[in-house]
């Protein structure tokens, strides 16, 4: 049983009304450096007692004890203990019925660009076939007599303890990505069956060669204006369609990817150049000279003149 992998460990009752926000928006607030977290919750056992709720990072679902039915959109997926839901996050989705046991049930939830972004390779996105296989005639969830439940569970046993074991210390984060990778690896050939996984793959393709010439432009040409309908038109998408997807592939929306890549060019010029921090701000496209500084102090956590002192201190200083 999967309940044995976290014994003496403590479960938080599952509480959100105060994270979901009008629109049904979950806010949990994940460490930007390391996107992930394994969450611990004890459900009463009250039929529809969570507010239904959607969130950007991706989320796996595994009931520990009893049996119930977890709410995804239209959909309703039944599951038992030490199943594997597969939550299709971008749904209003939501526990409906928890019924025997004590109700405890395990979230791994995580950030798509921890896994997939746009430096990767195109490989790396079959980690996260699971999630894109979220079809009415495909079941998200992967029971407990599947074949390839065992090294699901296995690798999701050694997730958690390097998770929770405070003696990995430094590398836990490492750990806990490799063994998520494996995780993923073991999840995602129990649906490479789909048909629609292999049609995924071919868009997906498609779309990072897009994306990558529309990134190579804005590498080069950082400091024109480019409107969101531009860069749209450059892969493609329809704006909306767009915007989701760059989100998607870079972790940023496509406003701050560019806002980064303009202060990172002002980063290294202030390095090799000896350019006033004014004429550095205009050059790669921020010329509002109170907002360029204001920026690249939430990005670099000092001000452009702090960070050129920096490099010109005198060596032993």
């Amino acid at each position: 049983m999967l309940l044995d992998l976290i014994k003496g460990l403590s479960f938080e009752p599952f509480v959100i009304d105060h994270l979901v926000d009008a629109r049904g928006r979950y806010r949990l607030d994940l460490d930007p450096e390391f996107p992930f977290a394994i969450k611990l919750y004890r459900f009463p056992q009250v039929a529809d007692a969570y507010p239904m709720n959607w969130h950007e990072r991706l989320e796996i679902f595994v009931p520990l004890s009893g049996t119930g039915q977890f709410r995804m959109g239209d959909r309703v997926i039944d599951f038992a203990e030490d199943d594997v839901l597969v939550v299709d996050n971008l749904k209003l989705h939501g526990l409906g019925t928890f019924r025997g046991g004590d109700g405890l049930a395990m979230t791994i939830t995580f950030n798509a660009d921890l896994v997939y972004n746009i430096g990767s390779p195109l490989c790396d996105f079959a980690y996260l076939i699971p999630f894109h296989c979220q079809h009415d005639h495909i079941s998200p969830v992967v029971g407990r007599d599947e074949p390839l439940a065992g090294p699901i569970h296995a690798a999701m046993a050694r997730l958690v303890h390097c998770y929770f074991d405070p003696a990995h210390g430094w590398s836990a984060r490492m750990g806990c990505k490799a063994y998520l990778l494996e995780l993923l690896f073991h999840l995602s050939g129990h649906f490479a069956g789909a048909e629609v996984v292999h049609s995924e793959y071919v868009k997906q393709q498609e779309r990072a060669r897009r994306l990558g010439r529309l990134i190579d432009h804005l590498q080069q040409h950082y400091a024109e204006r480019m409107s969101i309908t531009q860069a749209s038109r450059m892969v493609g998408m329809s704006g909306s369609r767009f915007m989701k997807f760059f989100k998607q592939a870079t972790g940023r929306t496509f406003v701050s990817y560019v806002t980064h890549v303009r202060l990172v060019q002002a980063c290294e010029m202030l390095r090799r150049t000896d350019h006033s921090v004014a004429e550095i701000a205009a050059a790669v496209g921020l010329p509002d000279h109170p907002y360029f500084d204001r920026k690249f102090k939430q990005y670099f956590r000092t001000s452009p003149r702090g960070m050129r002192a920096q490099w010109t201190k005198p060596r032993g200083v």
